[in-house]
């Protein structure tokens, strides 16, 4: 008794199973891969955008912390100065 052809159809047919087993995964995933590269591209588009906001947001607050700040620093350099010329007018003679 010769199986051969048996065999053979067998390979064939184990082989076209094999096959397709195969290639509905390798479609998802190509269709997988695809998707990502795109959520890629607009996930990187949103996040520019968010940087540009974010940067803008910093800038508009050292403006405001600037003109909160400045009056306060321009007093208290006043007064450090007049306390240093009245005390150089108490004390002529102390080096500072």
């Amino acid at each position: 008794m010769d199986f051969s052809f048996g065999r053979d159809l067998a390979i064939i047919w184990l082989s076209l199973f094999c096959l397709m087993a195969l290639l509905i995964p390798i479609v998802a995933l190509y269709f997988v891969v695809r998707f990502m590269n795109t959520v890629q591209q607009k996930t990187k588009a949103v996040i520019q955008q968010g940087q540009v906001q974010v940067k803008a947001v910093r800038e508009k607050t050292d403006q405001a912390s600037q003109m909160a700040i400045e009056p306060v620093m321009r007093l208290r350099s006043n007064l450090t100065r007049a306390k240093t010329t009245l005390s150089r007018i108490k004390n002529p003679n102390k080096s500072y």
